[in-house]
């Protein structure tokens, strides 16, 4: 099945491509945490229950272990502590524990902090903590995490403060990651590229549009170099995630003989593709199709 295939078949499965303000029906999901409070059933048993279909047809947000995978390859060596900001399920946090001494899921969405709560404690995690905030600060001590993880876009709907300016909220976020982590500490970041999603029209008037937006304005991969570097992080590197960030299966960092690999699995199909391959290589650089991919994995050092 082809990369478009496999797209349609995400969006008909209930996702969303580009930046969800939320990635969950959330009154549907309270009464499945109300549920769940009363000692109903177990959060899996639970889940297939038809009334709660809309939560079931996102059974990869729950449940998909391969979201944690290339988190957890890409951890420092030391491995004493993590920070997952925008937790949602809690399923990256989850696999995060089994390589961690102790870990942090920060979430701002209170019914979604109690379900994660729900899930650890279901699950028989005990060296996880739920942190609860609104605004940007994490209430934790500098340098005492070895890797802040980002799997969900930073937006203004995980924010109750008004009037904050969306950019600014993310690097908000952004440098206190920087003052928490250590120093030989880690961030990974899952981005979706607006090369890829956007029109050219939208991407010009996002580029330069000042104006508050419920979603930090999307970035193409350099453009999330850019961001962290501002932030005061080093040694960013992308790697090309495909068919995307919602369904991370094959990874590709960014060297000519990794992005070969990416062309021949996913591009050699096309006539586009072709030429950009020719191209490339004419011109001695790697696979140029690389920074037009959907989602990237962005990883950098304090």
């Amino acid at each position: 099945m082809g990369e478009r295939d496999a797209g349609a078949r995400f969006l008909a499965q209930g996702g969303r491509l580009m930046n969800p303000v939320s990635p969950i029906p959330l009154e549907t999901m309270a009464l499945y945490v109300s549920e769940l409070k009363a000692g109903a059933l177990h959060w899996r048993s639970l889940l297939s229950d038809p009334r709660f279909g809309a939560l079931h047809r996102r059974q990869r947000w729950f449940t998909d272990r391969q979201k944690g995978m290339f988190f957890r390859l890409l951890s420092p060596p030391h491995r004493d502590a993590f920070l997952e900001v925008q937790a949602g399920s809690g399923i990256v946090s989850s696999c995060l524990s089994e390589d961690f001494k102790r870990g942090y899921a920060w979430e701002r969405r209170p019914v979604c902090a109690d379900f994660i709560e729900l899930r650890f404690k279901s699950d028989s995690i005990d060296n996880l903590e739920v942190l609860r905030a609104a605004g940007s600060a994490i209430a934790l001590p500098g340098e005492s995490l070895d890797l802040v993880a980002i799997n969900e876009p930073i937006t203004m709907e995980h924010a109750t403060v008004a009037g904050v300016d969306a950019e600014e909220f993310a690097l908000a976020i952004l440098r206190e990651a920087l003052r928490c982590l250590r120093r030989t500490g880690r961030l990974i970041m899952a981005v979706d590229n607006a090369w890829h999603y956007l029109k050219l029209s939208e991407l010009i008037s996002s580029r330069f549009s000042r104006a508050s937006t419920l979603e930090m304005r999307p970035r193409s991969g350099r453009g999330y170099l850019g961001l962290v570097n501002r932030v005061g992080f080093r040694k960013a590197r992308l790697f090309t995630v495909k068919p995307s960030r919602h369904m991370p299966i094959d990874i590709y960092s960014h060297h000519r003989v990794s992005l070969d690999q990416l062309y021949w699995k996913y591009g050699s199909q096309s006539r586009v593709s072709r030429t950009t391959k020719w191209l490339s290589d004419t011109t001695g650089v790697p696979y140029l199709a690389a920074h037009f991919q959907p989602s990237f994995y962005l990883v950098c050092e304090k």
